[in-house]
Formats: C-alpha cells, structure tokens, sequence
C-alpha cells in the first residue's frame, strides 16, 4: 500500500504537506508526522544569533515522520518526493516585516545549515517552501523598509483618489509602469495582466519576455480562470470572481440591493460579488457597481490593495 498524500495543521503556524508515494507501508502501518514549536529561549538564541539582520522574526519548528508497526518505531528524514511546508505569518508580522527577505534555514542533524527560499503570498500570508528532508527550520526575515515611497510616475498625482492604491502596488512589485516614468491610471486593464498582477501577489516571480503566458499557466493551474481571451479586455465583475476564486470561494450572507444596478451582476458572477462587497473590496460608484465595465489599470488596484488589507484585519 502506497500513501498519497499526508497533511497536518499545526496550530501554531506550519502547515506540512507530504507527498509521499515512494514510500512503501503495510496496513498494519501507522504514520505519525509531528510539527513542534521550538520554544526554549536558548535554543532558539543559539541559532538566531548568527543571523542578526533577519530577527524581525522568531520562529523555529521541529518536523519528523515515523513509521510504527508492532510497537516498533522507525524515523525517515529522507524522501525522494518533495515535502511542502507552509509557514503561517501573523498580520503583525507581515507589516514589520520586508517579504521579499523571507527564507527558511534547515538545520539537519549533523548541524549543516542550508537555505530554503520559497513564495510569499499575501492574501493567504503564508510563505512555502518545499525539501526532501525533515529536521529542525527556522522562520526569518528583515526588518521593513522605513524609506518612503518615491513616486516615479507623472501621471499619478497625491491628490488622486487613487494614488495609496498606485503606491501600494508598485512599491509591493504587483505593478510595473506602462513608460519609464508613466502608470497610465485610466488605461485599460487586460485579463493577461491581471493574471500576473495577482500572480505577484501570490509570490511568483513573473517578469520579462513571456511573462503574459506564464501567468496564464499559474492562472489555469491555480484553478482561477479558464485562460482564455488572454489579451481582452476585463470587467470589474471578472476581476472580481478572480479574486474569489483565488481565495477559495467563500460563502458570504451579505447581498446587493443597495445598488442600483445589482441586477447587471452576472450570474457567475454574484456570489463573487456579494462577498467583494461585503468584505469592502467593492465599493461602487455614486451607488453603481458597474459589473460589466471594463477595469481600469487604477480601479483594478484600488481592488487588489483591498483585498490583500481586507485579509489583515
């Protein structure tokens, strides 16, 4: 008999997922994975010291998988299939802290140190890695930067109701300018784009030449659209469901009939827009929701930076 997959929540921030089909176990086998927080104020000062600048956090764990049969007991650290660990960040935590200077250090048992570095995503606030061994792992990261954000763009004025949604995503690496030095705030917003933009939020590195269909794979793979019209334009009700579905498709009790124009909601569509509207993620204009306008760069945004927030409250 082959295990497919084993999965433990930990309570206190790690999440481990084991694909382990390359290891062989009778029936009478049982499996055991534990996932302990290192807590002891030494331990963790020994291992910590030696890495001054990435303190901001504190988080070490103790990963191992035993295999019992008879009262007999057998620990495996090795495993030819990758193991996924997912460390759970505190809202707290995130505001402090750089993301991008996330990284994981394995401790082994003879005490060789290596670096994991894996994806941070910012609407679950988890940061994965993957390894084939199971030992000791420490969580770190940098201090946030305190130097203000410099706004580079021409077209994007402090004034504008958009501009924290413009610093919010440029200074966090979703969006890029249209120029060296122009955002294009009413520009048309494609589905190829937004696609990467909520891909970088997710953690994945999409920049460059190909960049369009490497965030329509991650998209279709993520299961959040079906990929196609990569370079259509996309509506605020589609934006919307996106979102939704990346973030699992919640229920939601809420409903629209404060807006006007609540019956234009797609029907695909408004379930995903219930819950963006009771999570403050859509607004609506002057009472409107306008579910079938195309998005703007801005608006588009204006959207994501709420729902990332609307995950830290």
């Amino acid at each position: 008999m082959l295990i497919q997959q084993q999965s433990i929540n930990i309570e206190n921030g790690l999440q481990l997922i084991a694909g382990l089909e390359s290891i062989p176990r009778s029936d009478a086998d049982t499996i055991i994975i534990t996932a302990s927080e290192i807590k002891d104020p030494e331990k963790l000062n020994d291992f910590y010291k030696v890495y001054p600048t990435q303190q901001s956090i504190r988080k070490g764990y103790e990963v191992t998988f035993t295999v019992e049969n008879n009262n007999q007991k057998s620990s495996l650290t090795e495993f030819s299939d990758a193991i996924t660990l997912k460390f759970r960040i505190t809202p707290d935590e995130v505001r402090r802290i750089d993301p991008n200077s996330l990284v994981v250090y394995k401790v082994d048992d003879n005490g060789v140190v290596t670096g994991l570095h894996g994806t941070f995503d910012r609407a679950t606030l988890t940061y994965t890695v993957t390894t084939n061994h199971l030992c000791n792992f420490y969580l770190m990261a940098e201090e946030a930067s305190n130097e203000p954000w410099i706004n580079p763009f021409i077209d994007v004025k402090e004034s504008d109701w958009f501009y924290s949604a413009v610093e919010f995503v440029n200074r966090n690496g979703f969006y890029m300018g249209t120029g060296a030095n122009t955002f294009t705030p009413n520009g048309a917003m494609t589905r190829a784009m937004f696609w990467t933009v909520l891909g970088r939020v997710n953690g994945q590195t999409l920049s460059g030449s190909g960049v369009y269909d490497a965030a329509r794979g991650w998209a279709m793979s993520a299961g959040i659209t079906d990929g196609t019209s990569p370079y259509g334009d996309i509506s605020r009700e589609q934006i919307v469901t996106i979102i939704w579905r990346y973030a699992g498709s919640p229920k939601s009790d809420g409903e629209l009939s404060a807006f006007s124009d609540a019956d234009n909601v797609s029907d695909y569509a408004f379930d995903a827009m219930v819950w963006a509207v009771e999570n403050g993620i859509i607004l609506g204009n002057n009472g409107r929701l306008m579910p079938r306008d195309n998005a703007t760069r801005v608006q588009a945004a204006a959207i994501i930076q709420r729902f990332i927030e609307a995950t830290m409250k």
